[in-house]
């Protein structure tokens, strides 16, 4: 270090002798062009801008506009992250030239020995890491990436501004002063836009990740069936093959069912599943009685004795549902409340035209019995404590010593023994023996005072007599 920094101080005397032209364009130009190189070492990093210009006369000159350079961080950092910044670098100089300048540019092009930071600059910055794609969206924002280039790195003028350089070195890097020399040469000598394919670093992973949920919470979290299935129906919707919007379909809510179904088969039959598909018999169990099988739908079903008979085939063949589980008691509670609070027998009927229910009777009575409503309508009447029989009722005593009086009619009578005469409308005294249950009747001509009064007296009733009205 020591003899680096003495040979520089020998030679330090030999920049007077550096000269550079103020003109950047010639006189009569009639086109402009800006060029920038950019590069990168483990010790720093630099751009530098060229102006090229072409006359009238088709003559071209390239001139040096101005550089700039920056020390590689002390964190030790990849070369191709480097030279990234070193584009960055050449962007923001660029931009802070072209505000300064009022000299009206055709184009732009920029170029790297990096054909890494090429393909970054081609990549779209959300595939990229974070820190590469801060900076590429960056460089994207102010260029497009046709104005990106490759050049070689020996003809890379911004090659002195990353490696350094002694002066005497410097006075001799005419590649410094006026840039490659096929920038004289029209486009058609320029290095060609082609970069071989390298592995490009700092992509983002595309990662696919497949779990497998064994938490079926959502069977057990509503109180309803027909809710369950609208939930699942719409969740379902989320699914990549789901064509339907707006309200749900029929359709929607039976594939919900089958999939609520089969999930709780697969929770409560897991091993009975396994022995029928491996053997097509559900094992020595409690569904061996039962002939189960798998239908088309994964879902179990019982046969019986009704294969022959022109019923549907979900009657013939119920959907086996486990006893003592949430789902099974919304199944039954919502046909029990559905048909107007049945009884069990007609609940446990209803259930069966499409489930087949273990232990089913059971469960069905559970349910019943629990329902509030019909608790409340079936509630058992207050038994009222009878109160004691009255005297007369209970003691010997004479025919109609205690007599009930009450009143029947109105009846219609013929007032004379011939026809078309007019009827007379009569009622009649009921006097009942309180003692023997006796009775005796009287015509009533009216319901007052006094005909009631003329039917006693004809009934030869003593006034001693009690009587009860």
């Amino acid at each position: 270090m020591t003899t680096d920094i003495e040979k520089m101080y020998c030679q330090l005397v030999a920049i007077n002798q550096f000269v550079i032209g103020r003109a950047l364009t010639e006189s009569d130009c009639r086109e402009i062009q800006v060029h920038g190189f950019c590069d990168a070492s483990s010790v720093s990093y630099g751009a530098v801008l060229y102006i090229r210009s072409i006359g009238k006369r088709r003559n071209v000159s390239v001139r040096l506009l101005c550089a700039k350079s920056r020390v590689a961080p002390l964190k030790i950092v990849t070369i191709p992250r480097l030279e990234l910044c070193g584009a960055v670098l050449l962007i923001r100089l660029f931009l802070e030239v072209n505000d300064v300048l009022n000299v009206p540019t055709v184009r732009a092009t920029f170029w790297t020995d990096s054909t890494i930071v090429l393909h970054w600059i081609n990549t779209s910055p959300h595939l990229l890491k974070t820190y590469v794609a801060n900076r590429v969206a960056e460089i994207q924002g102010v260029a497009d990436a046709g104005s990106w280039r490759h050049v070689k790195s020996e003809e890379n003028p911004a090659d002195a501004l990353s490696r350094g350089q002694m002066p005497h070195a410097f006075l001799q890097n005419q590649l410094w002063l006026s840039g490659p020399p096929w920038l004289m040469n029209d486009e058609g000598g320029w290095p060609s836009r082609v970069t071989q394919t390298v592995d490009v670093p700092e992509l983002r992973k595309n990662v696919c990740l497949a779990t497998s949920n064994s938490n079926f919470d959502i069977l057990t979290r509503y109180e309803s069936y027909h809710k369950l299935l609208r939930v699942v129906a719409h969740c379902l919707r989320f699914m990549t093959k789901n064509k339907h919007t707006g309200p749900l379909r029929a359709e929607e809510i039976d594939e919900a069912e089958i999939h609520v179904l089969r999930i709780l088969q697969s929770i409560c039959f897991q091993e009975e599943i396994a022995n029928l598909k491996h053997n097509g018999v559900p094992g020595k169990g409690k569904l061996a009685n039962l002939n189960p099988f798998i239908d088309d739908k994964g879902l179990i079903r019982v046969s019986g004795r009704l294969r022959k008979s022109d019923l549907d085939f979900a009657r013939k063949h119920p959907i086996l549902l486990p006893n003592r589980h949430r789902v099974t008691d919304n199944i039954i509670r919502e046909a029990h409340i559905r048909y107007y609070h049945a009884g069990i027998q007609t609940t446990l009927s209803v259930v069966r035209q499409r489930f087949w229910l273990l232990d089913g009777r059971n469960q069905v009575r559970k349910i019943v019995r629990n329902c509030t409503r019909c608790f409340r309508y079936n509630a058992i009447p207050v038994d009222y404590k009878m109160g004691d029989l009255p005297q007369s009722r209970v003691c010997q005593a004479t025919p109609f010593a205690s007599t009930g009086i009450d009143f029947c009619g109105p009846f219609y009578v013929k007032e004379k023994k011939h026809r078309n005469c007019g009827r007379v409308k009569v009622y009649v005294c009921v006097f009942v023996c309180m003692t023997v249950k006796a009775l005796h009747l009287e015509v009533v001509s009216n319901l007052t005072t006094d005909g009631f009064l003329a039917a006693f007296y004809r009934s030869k009733r003593d006034a001693s007599t009690y009587l009860l009205r």
